[in-house]
């Protein structure tokens, strides 16, 4: 964790400026939103990773993957659209474990929100907390920063933060997540998938 800055400079991959605007110019892992997973994994390996549905819409589905092919996070997580053959991404996360300490990630977050502003000038930063009212027992939250471009797709980087229900019921685990999402999924996860 101690690289995670460099990393994130490393791993962004930009193609041209500091200050793109195509949100399809960041990688996290070499990877960019509108790839294939199959790129990347075989459908057996794909098919075997249980997918995480939300409670209200299961138009997209996240497939959260621990391997060794990561060099940078803990596990990745990527959002595909449900019946999708091709398991195009419209969701990229890279994810960093910070279990049960929730100041350490905030510290890390402010850290990486600081360094990416510089790279994001050009894009609306807003800072907000969501509370997963709709999870068990309604005491989970995340805290956020998006980085909006203007066809509101978004790099949000957020610690989430699980209470013990939810972690013991559903076996999440809190941990900071730096994500790409194209605009279609952040409009369903923002509008749908809690709703």
């Amino acid at each position: 964790m101690k690289r995670l800055l460099l990393i994130l400079i490393l791993t962004l991959g930009f193609n041209s400026s500091i200050n793109a605007d195509d949100i399809r110019d960041f990688q996290i892992e070499g990877l960019n939103v509108g790839d294939s997973l199959l790129d990347f994994f075989s459908e057996t390996e794909i098919k075997n990773i249980g997918p995480t549905y939300y409670p209200k819409s299961k138009k997209f589905y996240d497939l959260p993957i621990k391997s060794s092919k990561f060099i940078e996070f803990d596990q990745m997580t990527f959002g595909v659209k449900k019946g999708d053959s091709k398991y195009l991404l419209y969701m990229i996360s890279g994810e960093l474990i910070f279990n049960n300490d929730l100041n350490s990630c905030m510290n890390k977050k402010k850290e990486i929100v600081n360094s990416i502003s510089h790279l994001f000038s050009n894009q609306k930063k807003d800072d907000y907390t969501y509370t997963y009212f709709d999870l068990d027992d309604g005491n989970s939250f995340a805290k956020i920063t998006d980085f909006i471009f203007k066809d509101r797709s978004s790099v949000r980087v957020f610690c989430t933060s699980w209470s013990k229900e939810t972690k013991n019921k559903r076996k999440f685990t809190d941990m900071l997540s730096l994500q790409v999402n194209l605009t279609e999924y952040l409009d369903w996860l923002d509008n749908e998938a809690y709703n």
